[in-house]
């Protein structure tokens, strides 16, 4: 098994050879980026780093052409809004799951998607805490 530092030393090589090989707004950095910020999120437990590396992977996969990455870019809203979340920045976190429901629901995504539910029940888990 690696090591946190293994497992990320490991990404960040494939994100330098994936953008010398597609650039830096290819679907697969966004990819890249998104699995660094989960990790991050949910095993380091270092939320700044997650949300850079989020943040980047909105950016990339909002500079795509027409509609075809509006389910990865709300992905990445609920993931960024969890992340908040985690930090106890809780008007964030409730901007950025309304943002990732109005894209879903844009995209006709089936109210069973699990992103879509993550972000339904992160506003109704903030709703209660806010009061």
């Amino acid at each position: 098994m690696l090591s946190p530092d293994s497992f990320v030393g490991t990404q960040k090589e494939a994100l330098v050879e994936c953008r010398r090989l597609h650039g830096n707004d290819h679907p697969k950095v966004a990819e890249l980026l998104s699995v660094l910020g989960l990790f991050y999120h949910h095993v380091v437990h270092d939320f700044e780093s997650a949300l850079v590396h989020h943040e980047e992977a909105l950016v990339v996969l909002r500079s795509q052409p027409g509609d075809s990455h509006k389910v990865e870019v709300a992905v990445t809203l609920t993931d960024i809004g969890n992340v908040y979340r985690s930090m106890g920045d809780h008007p964030r976190a409730l901007s950025s799951y309304e943002e990732a429901i109005a894209a879903f629901t844009a995209t006709s995504t089936n109210e069973n998607h699990p992103s879509l539910q993550a972000a339904n029940r992160g506003i109704s888990m903030l709703t209660r805490k806010l009061g």
